[in-house]
């Protein structure tokens, strides 16, 4: 008797189940009509596989009959046959840093609030919708995307974990109401505000329309403000031509001594990327952890060369003025392949006194005492840190480092 057995493969990658069934016909295939002789090709035999989670576990036993020995006593023979599996190029789902603050406490209720998308476009919560004496879980809707973004104006912590928001286009200048989240609080709304697991995306799949903003903050008193598990797709911006789309990934342009926490978020955009310096007030500090930027071509007339930075981190374009920043596992990638120039602000070439330092495909700024960490040319090497299908309706949270 022939064997040909394949055991206990083993992957230490997550796969997906079309993918493997997939495979397996391949290799049954490929058994059946090239390995197997051809004077055996009509032998009885069976095919016994395990799929588990996280893991993938195949044992294969194809049973071909005893030699065609005329000997009846003639000893079986088999052969061992191992094929591996390549793995998946996406993340794995990792634990987030940060785990939501509570809802409720000793002074403060909790409240849910269900957005339903009925054709109204961007929303406004704000303290009518979200009382500030409450603390709030923010409902995105659960079958479809908002159309339209939502301010958060109102509540004492404000709680938004997975949905799916269509930004609204086009939109031509910054003054638009066309932003993904705003988070625009006054002095009655403290506390904090919480998001992950949110997709933010453009409709506009060609790119030849403007988006605003994906995030935005501008708020006095909001104590932290975190982004987990965000993934931002398409921002499309162009401030040539009588436009002002100066359209961002995330531009904390107001969060007034908050404290920025980001852990896992994937942008992609033709224009800017993490616009983070302190910009009409500063934050108290950011931490900016398993971020990467997708930089893409612009196709706007104007715009088709001119600089497009996927990360800026120092006020305004002439001082090295910055708050307590680490970066953490970050990265950007450019049309160009670097980040040598007109990606990372400051960048190298610049003559005032905190030019980056750009080697072995790193940009760090060893004159600016406040940045600690560096930003790394490409992608990440296990691909986006918020893959396509991670965030969004469906979302699943992968749990959390602290409680």
């Amino acid at each position: 008797m022939e064997i040909f057995v394949l055991k206990r493969i083993s992957s230490m990658y997550k796969y997906k189940f079309i993918l493997n069934f997939l495979r397996l016909v391949l290799v049954v295939a490929s058994l059946c009509t090239i390995l197997l002789p051809k004077s055996i090709a009509h032998a009885p035999h069976r095919v016994k596989f395990q799929l588990s989670k996280p893991y993938i576990n195949i044992n294969l036993e194809v049973n071909t009959g005893f030699s065609s020995s005329s000997s009846a006593s003639a000893t079986p023979t088999s052969t061992a046959l191992f094929l591996p599996l390549s793995p998946m190029t996406t993340q794995t789902p990792a634990i987030l840093t940060w785990s939501p603050p509570h809802c409720g406490d000793a002074t403060h209720g909790c409240g849910n609030y269900y957005i339903t998308e009925s054709g109204r476009g961007h929303q406004f919560l704000g303290p009518d919708i979200l009382d500030v004496s409450k603390d709030w879980r923010v409902h995105l809707p659960a079958h479809r995307p908002q159309v339209g973004g939502i301010d958060i104006d109102g509540g004492h912590n404000v709680i938004i974990i997975g949905g799916e928001i269509d930004l609204t286009t086009p939109c031509k200048t910054d003054n638009d109401v066309c932003h993904g989240i705003n988070i625009s609080r006054n002095a009655s709304a403290r506390g904090e505000v919480y998001i992950e697991g949110v997709l933010i995306k453009n409709p506009d799949t060609t790119h030849t329309k403007y988006t605003g903003d994906g995030i935005d903050v501008n708020t006095s008193t909001t104590s932290n403000i975190t982004l987990q598990n965000i993934r931002v797709e398409g921002i499309d911006g162009c401030d040539a031509n009588g436009n002002s789309a100066h359209a961002d990934v995330f531009q904390p342009y107001g969060a007034t001594n908050s404290v920025l926490h980001v852990d896992h978020l994937t942008g992609t955009s033709d224009f800017q990327g993490m616009e983070v310096p302190p910009d009409l007030t500063s934050p108290r500090s950011g931490t900016y952890k398993n971020v990467n930027m997708d930089m893409l071509s612009n196709s706007h007339s104007g715009c088709k060369s001119s600089s497009h930075y996927g990360w800026w981190l120092a006020k305004d374009a002439n001082t090295c003025t910055m708050y307590p920043t680490s970066l953490l596992n970050t990265y950007e990638k450019e049309p160009s392949g670097s980040l040598a120039s007109n990606a990372v602000w400051p960048d190298k070439n610049i003559t005032f006194g905190c030019p980056a330092n750009y080697s072995n495909g790193k940009a760090t700024w060893p004159t600016i005492a406040n940045i600690s960490g560096s930003i790394t040319n490409g992608f990440p090497p296990g691909g986006d840190f918020v893959p396509s299908g991670v965030a969004g309706i469906s979302y699943v949270s992968p749990g959390y480092q602290t409680s």
